[in-house]
């Protein structure tokens, strides 16, 4: 898993989600691309991390990421 390879809790969270995932969740996003807006926050950063961890796995298209940085830039993101 990318930069966050030793966060064991974080690995174990995404784990958890992806696994809670009926097949229909599963199936609705494949070949799809996704959207996620406000990165930088922990939502949208766990979101960013989930989707490049097991974006190709559900067959996810392409993910593109957006965030003003209205509160700064809170987890080290470069603009």
């Amino acid at each position: 898993m990318n930069n966050m390879t030793n966060n064991r809790i974080l690995i174990e969270d995404l784990r958890s989600i992806a696994d809670g995932l009926t097949e229909r969740e599963r199936s609705a996003l494949s070949g799809r691309s996704i959207l996620i807006t406000g990165f930088a926050g922990s939502l949208g950063f766990m979101l960013v991390q989930f989707f490049a961890e097991y974006g190709q796995t559900f067959g996810v298209k392409r993910i593109y990421v957006l965030d003003n940085y209205i509160l700064e830039n809170p987890n080290g993101f470069t603009q």
